[in-house]
């Protein structure tokens, strides 16, 4: 672990209420996401069946950036 001098966490936790919000955004996007994988199983599964790898993938991939991000 890297010790960093107190001047430069400080600078860090200054920005940790904003990292917060931006992962709760994050998280509720991910969660539309599945929501909308859910719905289109139910309402129209032929066309789903199409659709569901492209938006698995996706959404694994959204998942990976959010954790870089955060």
């Amino acid at each position: 672990m890297t010790n960093y001098p107190k001047a430069d966490a400080d600078i860090f936790l200054s920005h940790m209420p904003d990292v917060a919000r931006c992962e709760l955004s994050l998280r509720e996007l991910n969660q539309m996401w599945r929501l909308i994988e859910s719905s289109a199983k139910m309402n129209c599964p032929a066309e789903a069946r199409l659709l569901l790898p492209a938006m698995v993938a996706t959404r694994t991939g959204f998942a990976h950036l959010e954790q870089a991000l955060v």
